[in-house]
Parts: C-alpha cells; sequence; structure tokens
C-alpha cells in the first residue's frame, strides 16, 4: 500500500543535487544548454496538479488534486544524477510510522522520453527545470520546484 502511495503521488525531494540549478536552462554563463538530467536533477519537486484522463482519448479531463490528501500533496522528490532518488513525506506525514524520507532508483529511457522509476515507466511531458509533468497511465502529474 505504502508503495502503491509512492506512486500515485510522484513528489520532490531535498539534500544531494545532480547539477547547478540555473533559471535560464543552461550552463557556463548561458553558453551550454542544460541537459534533461541537469533540468530534472537537484530539485524538490513537489506537487502542483494531478490529472486524469477520464475518456481515454490522451487529453487529462478532470483535475483530482482536491481529492488528495494535504499530508499526500505536500511531499516531494528530488531525482540525482547518480540514477538515485529520494521521496520526502514533507512536513506533514499521512502516517507517524512512515518513514520520513525513503529512497528509489531512476533511469531516462526512449530516448529520455520516458522516466522509469522503481517499477513504473513515466511519460515526460515537460521537463524544462521549473516544471516536471509526467503520466502514468491516464494519470497526469505536475510538479513544480
Amino acid at each position: 500500500m505504502k508503495y502503491l502511495k509512492l506512486i500515485a503521488l510522484l513528489i520532490p525531494v531535498v539534500m544531494i543535487s545532480c547539477s547547478k540549478d540555473d533559471d535560464d536552462n543552461s550552463n557556463n554563463g548561458g553558453t551550454t544548454p542544460l541537459t534533461n538530467t541537469d533540468k530534472l536533477c537537484g530539485k524538490n519537486w513537489k506537487y502542483s496538479k494531478i490529472e486524469a484522463d477520464t475518456n481515454g482519448d490522451g487529453t487529462p479531463d478532470l483535475d483530482v488534486t482536491s481529492q488528495q490528501p494535504s499530508c499526500e500533496l505536500d511531499n516531494f522528490i528530488l531525482f540525482n544524477s547518480n540514477l538515485t532518488g529520494v521521496f520526502n513525506e514533507g512536513p506533514t506525514k499521512c502516517s507517524p510510522s512512515d518513514p520520513q524520507t525513503s529512497n528509489f532508483t531512476w533511469t531516462w529511457m526512449a530516448n529520455e522520453t520516458q522516466l522509469k522509476w522503481d517499477a513504473q515507466t513515466f511519460t515526460v511531458l515537460v521537463n524544462d527545470g521549473n516544471t516536471l509533468k509526467l503520466r502514468l497511465n491516464t494519470i497526469t502529474f505536475t510538479f513544480v520546484k
């Protein structure tokens, strides 16, 4: 059940960073474009929106963010450049017995259009360094740093 909660609520974390966080999406004073890994790593990604595609047309048509408990919406995720990550329960834990943090592994797939996080593979819709938008089956998760 804990793992399903983790999957159902992708989130951003703390601690180790992947690379320098540049808001202009470039390295070295703006001359080298950031890689997808640069854009993903070193940020505490937090839920912004969770949407469902109820009619199966590939476009989210139902915002289900408000249906999630606030103790899950304050969770966050950190992706590290060494292909590990940390899930953090945030300031409010739903269950006091849950660990504050848990580790996971991740990797890019399909020419960096998919992100495999533990056993789940998400389609990457947006990864611009400020917004991370992932789709898993009919659910779309939007995160902000």
